[in-house]
């Protein structure tokens, strides 16, 4: 009996002169999790004032828009056949579907996102990449955003694919102290060379999960050297032959522990040789001619000992820059235990420099005619500005800070050119 009433009840208020002011009490419900509140009904029809005037007993005619609350609903309710069913469930069986308040919408839609998070770290949880995954949702940082925008805009694609970036991360060449280029990487990984091309979203999150992983810092300002040096912490490296460093007496060895015959040839007809990303990827080791190492920061003065020494000790160009490819080939020489001796100009942006190997490096790394007869011997005309000065104020090594004082009290700048004659190398 009581559903024949609703059901009668329904087929009455179904009529069209009922239906604006009951869309808007369901809109009502789900801005507020209730019933409640009122509807105001403007531009009123005229199939609206016939109905709504006998049922709430109020004169409509005269209306151009009409107000009714909840209370109104009820009352007027209870004056008819159908008083023992209340608003709320004549709410809920006209609007069987759309009775969901925006509460309940946000509790199902946390909860079918934490069965999808779930479902792309199936078979990670113990690994790298799970941990760093969850510590991601967690702690909501880092590609927190971006995972959230992707499984609640891109499901079937971030269902398909995360887990393939978790896979990724435990699969670093780092894990195994190896190296390996970026297509070789993407391709043993998915079958993909280009899976993780720069450009596309998954070098995105590659980013971000090394820098999880590896306990790196993010960068929110990147240029294309320091992606690729947070590839290379991971033991990954991109392809690029602009990326480069010029260096001379160094020999390197391939995986298979031969020689490098190239470099071999370079070195004992005493040329200068150029090294980009490329080469050395296929490279699993190198080794200087001796104990020492020698690094300076201008191509000229470069050329100049690599004359000197005609391949017989080893010395590396940063060529004004600390690209890639340098550290690439200073980490490989670092694993042998050398010493790095380091020369550089007396200015800020060289000192900076020179601040960044020796944070890399450390003890391993001396600094070669840093004294006060080497700055007056490389004095230049150049004042250097105030803009320019501030720049020392990263210095930290003592012999760095030193430095930077003479430039603050001469307010010139110092070039290794001008001091050539006296930068010279044992090469018994």
């Amino acid at each position: 009996m009581e559903n024949e009433n609703l059901d009668e009840a329904l087929e009455y208020f179904k009529q069209p002169g009922f239906r604006r002011l009951f869309e808007g009490f369901q809109k009502r419900y789900v801005s507020l999790g209730r019933v409640g509140g009122t509807v105001t009904l403007s531009s009123l029809k005229e199939e609206e004032r016939d109905v709504l005037e006998g049922f709430l007993q109020i004169d409509c005619h005269h209306r151009k828009s009409l107000t009714v609350s909840v209370e109104r609903m009820v009352k007027a309710l209870q004056q008819t056949k159908f008083s023992e069913i209340s608003f709320e469930e004549l709410l809920y069986e006209y609007f069987p579907k759309e009775m969901i308040s925006k509460k309940e919408r946000e509790i199902r839609r946390k909860k079918q996102q934490e069965q999808n998070f779930c479902q792309m770290a199936e078979g990670f949880e113990d690994t790298k990449a799970g941990q760093w995954f969850w510590s991601t949702i967690n702690k909501k940082e880092g590609a927190y955003r971006l995972l959230c925008q992707e499984e609640e805009k891109n499901t079937k694609w971030a269902l398909e694919h995360i887990p393939y970036l978790l896979k990724a991360l435990n699969e670093l060449p780092v894990w195994k102290k190896e190296k390996q280029r970026l297509p070789v990487f993407a391709s043993f990984i998915t079958g993909n060379p280009h899976y993780f091309d720069e450009g596309t979203k998954m070098f995105r999150y590659l980013l971000y999960g090394i820098c999880g992983v590896c306990d790196l810092s993010y960068p929110q300002k990147q240029n294309a050297e320091m992606k690729a040096e947070l590839l290379y912490r991971a033991g990954v490296l991109k392809d690029d032959i602009s990326n480069s460093v010029t260096c001379i007496g160094i020999r390197g060895y391939l995986s298979s522990g031969e020689i490098h015959k190239g470099m071999q040839g370079f070195q004992e007809q005493g040329e200068m040789l150029q090294l980009n990303l490329n080469h050395l990827g296929n490279l699993k080791s190198v080794e200087g001619m001796g104990q020492q190492v020698y690094i300076v920061e201008n191509p000229s003065v470069f050329q100049k000992l690599a004359e000197e020494t005609k391949g017989k000790a080893s010395v590396i160009c940063a060529n004004g820059q600390l690209r890639l490819a340098v550290f690439v080939l200073l980490d490989f020489l670092a694993e042998t235990g050398c010493e790095f001796w380091y020369s550089g100009d007396f200015d800020p942006e060289g000192l900076n420099i020179a601040q960044k190997l020796k944070d890399r490096y450390g003890k391993q790394l001396l600094f070669w005619h840093y004294e006060w007869e080497d700055y007056n011997r490389a004095k230049s005309m150049e004042v250097v500005s105030e803009k320019r000065l501030r720049q020392l104020a990263s210095l930290t090594d003592p012999v760095l800070q030193r430095a930077g004082q003479w430039i603050e009290k001469e307010k010139v700048a110092g070039y290794q050119e001008n001091m050539w004659n006296y930068l010279k190398i044992n090469k018994d």
